[in-house]
């Protein structure tokens, strides 16, 4: 009689019971919500020219790539494809005899502007390409076909 007993005995709900049950449901909405922002700031890209700017460059840098070539982050992930590029005299700052800071040329070396063609989400101050942040006037190192090369963002613009 006592063993029938026992199997009838319900088992009662407790706060262990309710902290798995709500472990258990942080996880499904964490889950959720990475897939459903994921999707969101896919159907968020858009397609932008990002203007690569370097004042002093050695020759021999210039050398390494062509348009069409990927332009990689410092991370090797792909940034974009150069669509076109243009070089001209180096810009070096200095200073002259009287201490006053002057711009000159310098052999052997070119400054240099890389147009790219991103896909990017656009935010308010910046873009976010392969999960990184660009803004004007901000450098970094990007590898453009055989050369790596630290450039500053100059210009981001819509492609229409």
């Amino acid at each position: 009689m006592e063993n029938q007993v026992m199997e009838k005995k319900k088992r009662k709900f407790n706060v262990v019971d309710l902290i798995f049950i709500l472990l258990i449901v942080a996880v499904i909405v964490v889950v959720a919500l990475k897939f459903v922002g994921g999707a969101r700031q896919k159907t968020q890209s858009r397609e932008f020219y990002v203007v690569l700017h370097s004042d002093d460059l050695p020759d021999t840098a210039l050398s390494g790539f062509k348009v069409g070539d990927k332009v990689l982050d410092e991370n090797e992930k792909v940034f974009g494809t150069i669509t076109e590029f243009s070089t001209g005299d180096a810009r070096i700052h200095g200073n002259n005899s009287e201490g006053l800071d002057v711009i000159g040329p310098r052999e052997d070396f070119s400054s240099l502007d890389v147009t790219v063609k991103v896909s990017a989400v656009e935010s308010d101050n910046f873009l976010t390409v392969s999960g990184k942040k660009y803004n004007n006037n901000a450098s970094f190192t990007f590898i453009c076909g055989k050369s790596k090369l630290w450039l500053r963002v100059s210009d981001i613009t819509p492609v229409n």
